[in-house]
């Protein structure tokens, strides 16, 4: 949905040119709107050469296991954000261990930070509202998924990802 106002004045905003650009800027005060990739962290967790997974409720992938992920918080670091997810979908305390890999993709509005991590704590629970299931799956038992048929690009491209990893994972064993 475009912005519409300005964040700062509330004017209406325009189109304008800056930096080689056609972005919304206000008239009035000369605030300029920026669309930035959000940070989403993505956590590889293993426990006992297991990976951890959650059955997704809402979009991306609603329906589909994907390891924990979500959105970065503006008050906490990547890695504290990778810890906070698995904790809110799963109930697991988790150490990040290393960053892995960032993926990247023009137009579907965030930049995926993946990290390994190890459970350190806690019990399982997933949330209800986030994930229908979450369980640790041994390399030759990782859930076979079709690719979406009728999803939107951020759909197709978080399960290229997903797929990725779990194919990265499956190899190792």
């Amino acid at each position: 949905m475009p912005v519409k106002f300005c964040a700062q004045c509330g004017s209406e905003l325009v189109t304008g040119s800056e930096s080689g650009r056609e972005r919304p800027m206000c008239p009035r005060c000369g605030y300029i709107v920026y669309r930035n990739p959000v940070p989403v962290a993505l956590v590889v967790t293993t426990r006992d050469d297991k990976l951890l997974l959650v059955h997704r409720v809402n979009a991306p992938l609603a329906g589909y296991w994907a390891p924990p992920a979500g959105y970065v918080e503006i008050d906490e670091s990547l890695e504290e954000g990778a810890a906070r997810e698995v904790k809110e979908e799963t109930g697991f305390d988790v150490v990040v261990d290393k960053l892995l890999r960032v993926y990247s993709r023009a137009n579907v509005g965030i930049m995926l930070v993946t990290f390994a991590a190890h459970v350190v704590g806690g019990e399982m629970a997933p949330q209800a509202h986030e994930v229908a299931e979450a369980r640790f799956f041994a390399r030759d038992e990782l859930p076979a998924q079709p690719p979406p048929t009728d999803g939107k690009p951020l759909d197709y491209w978080f399960y290229a990802v997903a797929k990725g990893i779990l194919v990265e994972f499956e190899r190792k064993g």
